[in-house]
């Protein structure tokens, strides 16, 4: 029997992040303890720009992540 893998909660808030830069963001969030109810258009970015600003983001501002996004990882990500 094969057990479906079961994503961690870090693997389902990246995916959530490369989703919300490459679709949309529509909803209430939660950022650092601090409620944002808003909304963010789709920026229309090639999956290539959108793996290029995941690892900016994840590599500025104190963040380190040796866990690059790549181009699959953004292809993978549906709507």
């Amino acid at each position: 029997m094969h057990r479906k893998h079961l994503p961690s909660p870090k693997e389902e808030k990246r995916t959530a992040s490369i989703q919300a830069i490459k679709d949309d963001l529509k909803g209430e969030i939660i950022v650092n303890g601090k409620t944002y109810l808003n909304m963010m258009m789709p920026m229309g970015l090639l999956d290539k720009e959108v793996a290029d600003v995941m690892n900016y983001i994840s590599n500025s501002w104190s963040n380190t992540n040796t866990n690059m996004v790549t181009v699959d990882d953004v292809v993978k990500v549906i709507k």
